[in-house]
């Protein structure tokens, strides 16, 4: 890992990790980025890690849920709801956005894409996954957007980081104006928990 002396700019920046999540088992790539660059004091926004008022959701039980709308079942269609506004507005309110792109996006990842377009998106990707749309959609220039590599990522957060040049003022001025993370989730209970509990032991939770 590359240190340096002095961190500022970045600092505080709160940076949503964005990419699939149905099938996932563990953090994997998303614990990886943060662990890199963990000497930043950067916030990092995983949608793996709901709040203490959510249900706890991991990607194998979204997985079921999926399966689980399709077959009719209502409550599980209340429960994608909810994941589907929170990850939205995560992305409504972060600083950054660090994509995980190998070709296998999902439609939430493409919705989250769109809200994303005009804050800073970073692409961490695998060479087949870069498409023309993405390059268009992102409205960025692709040595500004596109890593192939994690380590091409982190150094380029870290030059920004030290130096405090971006390459799109428009796009990082809020970095060094932002405000405090609004929070107004009120917690809503739904009659849901007779297919919570169900989805849980039917995913070995």
């Amino acid at each position: 890992m590359i240190t340096d002396k002095k961190f500022e700019f970045l600092k505080g920046a709160r940076v949503y990790e964005c990419g699939p999540v149905e099938h996932s088992v563990d953090l994997s790539w998303r614990d990886q980025v943060a662990r890199e660059l963990s000497d930043l004091g950067l916030v990092f926004w995983n949608p793996l890690i709901k709040p203490s008022w959510m249900f706890d959701v991991d990607g194998v039980m979204q997985g079921q849920i999926k399966r689980d709308i399709l077959a009719g079942v209502g409550e599980a269609g209340v429960i994608n709801g909810l994941i589907r506004e929170w990850c939205l507005h995560l992305v409504s309110n972060c600083d950054i956005v660090i994509l995980r792109c190998s070709g296998e996006f999902t439609v939430g990842t493409w919705e989250e894409i769109s809200l994303a377009k005009y804050k800073p998106v970073l692409c961490w990707c695998d060479e087949k996954a870069v498409s023309a749309w993405l390059i268009d959609q992102l409205g960025q220039d692709p040595r500004d957007s596109f890593f192939f590599e994690l380590d091409d990522l982190v150094k380029y957060l870290r030059n920004i980081n030290v130096t405090g040049e971006v390459p799109d003022l428009i796009r990082w001025s809020f970095i060094t104006n932002r405000s405090d993370f609004p929070g107004r989730w009120i917690e809503t209970k739904w009659n849901v928990s007779e297919y919570w509990n169900k989805l849980r032991l039917s995913c070995g939770k």
